[in-house]
């Protein structure tokens, strides 16, 4: 009986030892997409091309539109200057803009603000003259395009000038950013169940911000833990990842990818 007794216990270290075995350590390649059912965790690229339209309100002029083309770094800085061609009321200007803004992530709301200055010179409302739009836009941002608050001084030298704001005010995003995103990582594993690699995370309009990867793996729990480094495309961003090896279940996603906040 008690030989019974101790044989039985001699097989519980060896269950909870076959079962640790069980769980594999996480080599290999990995795929996730966001945002999914864990974390809605969106990630915005915003450059591209895009076409405003503002309230002015100087001298009976009702709004200005123009086209300006807007770069995004790695920080998540906003910027962009060029020339180019402005309706002021009814007439057709020459200018040149610029731009200055981020895009960041707080609070679980993604938000962009710009500052853009637009300069130039034509005849408009029939004199020959010079002038000057600063536009100031704050918004948030969601796959439905930007929706905020622009406020906007304009200055025409010899007619005047004169401030306008609108709420509500929305412009589209470029072709095929909706705030979707993967991230691959490609993992190996050392016998002291550290883990090291590489990784990419591809946004919705396939811009890539690449990482080194390095962490460890727990067998007892299957947990993966792995930090991502910005390299080239990536560098300024960084990221800590943690998933479950046998079920690539997400547990926790924390850092910043493109000067945005992953939670």
């Amino acid at each position: 009986m008690m030989t019974r007794f101790k044989f039985c216990w001699l097989l519980v270290p060896v269950l909870f030892l076959s079962t640790q075995l069980c769980q594999s350590q996480p080599t290999g390649s990995f795929d996730f997409s966001f945002p999914n059912e864990t974390l809605g965790v969106s990630l915005w690229d915003l450059a591209g091309d895009y076409n405003i339209d503002v309230p002015i309100g100087t001298a009976g002029l009702a709004d200005a539109s123009f086209g300006f083309t807007l770069g995004e770094n790695n920080l998540g800085q906003l910027s962009g200057s060029s020339e180019t061609v402005v309706t002021i009321g009814s007439d057709t200007v020459a200018g040149f803009y610029s731009i200055k803004g981020k895009v960041t992530r707080s609070g679980g709301v993604s938000h962009v603000n710009l500052l853009i200055t637009l300069t130039g010179d034509g005849t408009i409302s029939g004199f020959g003259t010079s002038y000057k739009l600063t536009i100031l836009y704050n918004a948030t941002v969601t796959a439905d395009g930007l929706t905020g608050t622009v406020k906007t001084r304009m200055n025409i030298a010899g007619i005047g000038g004169a401030g306008a704001t609108a709420t509500d005010f929305g412009l589209d995003l470029p072709n095929g950013m909706d705030g979707t995103w993967g991230l691959h990582l490609d993992l190996s594993g050392l016998s002291n169940q550290k883990i090291f690699g590489s990784g990419v995370i591809t946004l919705a309009n396939n811009r890539t911000v690449h990482f080194d990867v390095t962490g460890s793996y727990s067998p007892s729990t299957d947990v993966a833990k792995v930090t991502l480094k910005g390299t080239n495309d990536g560098i300024g961003s960084k990221a800590a990842f943690s998933f479950l090896s046998s079920s690539q279940e997400v547990l926790k996603l924390s850092g910043k990818v493109l000067g945005q906040s992953l939670h």
